[in-house]
């Protein structure tokens, strides 16, 4: 796990390198979809947990974070739509 961790750590910071900040939880809410793009079946889960667990555009934005670091986590590009279902959940969890 630990060296899991410092996978996705060092791929966030190879892909925020043009950017100010380094880490997923740092991306502004105003720059998510332009740095942290998402993919047609992703962004529409995203859209279906937003509507289903009323969340604000704060909680939107910080599932669309999680969401990402699932990714890195799991050594992909891509945000799939299992990794925005299992964000939505974990915010839920915590609630």
């Amino acid at each position: 796990m630990r060296e899991r961790v410092r996978e996705a750590i060092a791929r966030q910071r190879r892909r925020y390198r043009h950017f100010p900040w380094r880490r997923n939880a740092l991306v502004p809410a105003s720059t998510l979809t332009r740095a942290v793009p998402l993919n047609r079946d992703a962004e529409e889960t995203l859209r279906q947990a937003a509507y289903r667990r009323e969340l604000s555009g704060r909680g939107l934005a910080c599932t669309h974070r999680v969401a990402r670091t699932l990714a890195d986590l799991a050594g992909t590009e891509t945000i799939s739509p299992e990794h925005v279902l299992l964000a939505a959940s974990l915010r839920e969890d915590v609630l």
